[in-house]
């Protein structure tokens, strides 16, 4: 029984990777370059050749209030793919914001959990030396906005990792106004040392039924390989309480806006030190997936179910737009 569960998750993990790969094959370029308004700017980094795209609104105007936002892909889902399953680039350009795009090394990140199990590991990449470099060269073409940044899975890791590692002078140049992740946990090895110098509002969102980054965090195994540590999810919400400076009890709400089986539990942390908003939305009966891609896909790469209570896209961005207010109410320059 032991044997046959074990085979069924490997043949389940590898027909996932399969899939992903051969539908990152087709959508890596396509999808943003139907953008009328994408480029893609290659520089040499860490001796590697490091690529990005840049998707803007047909028009900007010098120091406009709207965000620049850092979208960071999970593995195995290069940029194009990202953008066709979350359509994240395609809607925050609506409303006048600048989605970077950045690429990792063989799709997957050195996101900080260890283990070697990634190309981006194995070869130690600097990732966070190449997307600061991205970030203020695109800063310098569009002043005056709020860096936000967005991360799925690894990507999330990733972003987790920018905001443990962030300094005074902020990440590329900028002040990080706020995170948001999806289906992700900080890496169990980064616990110690995150002590970031400046702060974020932060957004965590979760599905309650995820086995490849499960609740219980520790030790990530695929294919019976390490694929690093992480923190449980209550272990990694904890943690940025802290970091921020949060009260312990949050406010809590259940919310089931279709009147259907599909709910979400939500907790905010508004009172912090930091005075800055730690908010967490865990999904019921959701897998390892962005609240809102097709659930024909989900199911097809094995990544469990996919919540209709929210759609991530909206639900993000319109989160930065609550952030961004708060700003401007404190008298904080944009």
């Amino acid at each position: 029984m032991q044997f046959t569960k074990k085979m069924n998750r490997i043949a389940a993990g590898l027909t996932a990777a399969l899939l992903s790969s051969a539908i990152a094959g087709c959508a890596y370029h396509t999808v943003l370059g139907s953008f009328d308004h994408t480029r893609e700017v290659c520089e040499i980094h860490d001796r590697s050749d490091r690529c990005y795209y840049v998707v803007s609104p047909s028009t900007t105007e010098p120091n406009d209030p709207s965000a620049l936002i850092l979208m960071l892909h999970p593995a195995l889902a290069p940029p194009g793919t990202t953008e066709w399953i979350t359509g994240f680039a395609e809607e925050a350009v609506k409303r006048g914001d600048v989605v970077i795009y950045p690429s990792g090394i063989g799709r997957s990140w050195n996101d900080g959990r260890g283990g070697r199990t990634t190309m981006a590991e194995w070869l130690d990449a600097d990732d966070l030396g190449y997307i600061s470099g991205a970030v203020k060269t695109v800063a310098a073409d569009y002043p005056g906005r709020p860096l936000y940044i967005v991360g799925m899975s690894s990507g999330g890791m990733l972003a987790m990792r920018i905001l443990c590692q962030s300094q005074e002078s902020g990440f590329g140049g900028l002040e990080i106004a706020g995170a948001a992740t999806v289906v992700s946990s900080l890496p169990g090895r980064l616990v110690q040392d995150c002590e970031p110098q400046a702060y974020s509002d932060l957004l965590m969102i979760y599905g309650d039924d995820d086995w490849i980054l499960p609740s219980s965090g520790g030790d990530i195994f695929w294919f019976d390989f390490l694929f690093g540590n992480i923190l449980s999810r209550d272990g990694t919400v904890e943690a940025f309480r802290k970091i921020n400076g949060c009260e312990p009890k949050p406010i809590t709400v259940r919310l089931n806006r279709d009147s259907n089986g599909s709910v979400r539990h939500q907790a905010f942390f508004d009172d912090c030190e930091s005075q800055k908003f730690v908010e967490v939305m865990t999904l019921e009966n959701a897998g390892h997936t962005w609240p809102g891609e097709p659930q024909w896909l989900a199911w097809l790469t094995w990544r469990g179910g996919v919540s209709d209570e929210v759609d991530a896209t909206d639900y993000i961005l319109d989160w930065m737009d609550a952030s961004k207010a708060r700003k401007q109410k404190k008298g904080v320059p944009e």
